[in-house]
């Protein structure tokens, strides 16, 4: 999915992002959405929980996520080293961050 990653410097910015972002699989209650960051090139990959926050024991039919309505949010997770991310920074990739609406 992703073209050549680019070392770009780590700092956190937002980025426009055009278009919708697919969502690769559903299972139970989560949506597993993948992108190319649109600062580094590099592959991201987002789990979005969807659905109820208590357990159920079947005893109403499961229906498969659907997107949320509006965009979300992303974050570049990438996993490459990006120079001058701090070391106690939770994040894994470029500090990039950009909104994109599911379909």
């Amino acid at each position: 999915m992703a073209g050549d990653h680019r070392a770009v410097r780590f700092r956190e910015r937002e980025f426009e992002f055009s278009g919708t972002a697919q969502v690769n699989s559903s299972e139970a209650d989560v949506l597993v959405v993948t992108l190319v960051c649109p600062a580094c090139n590099g592959e991201t990959t987002k789990e979005i929980w969807h659905g109820p926050v208590f357990g159920g024991k079947g005893w109403l039919p499961r229906r498969p996520p659907t997107p949320p309505d509006g965009p979300q949010v992303f974050i570049c997770a990438c996993g490459y080293p990006h120079a001058g991310r701090p070391p106690e920074s939770p994040e894994t990739g470029c500090g990039a961050y950009w909104a994109a609406a599911l379909r």
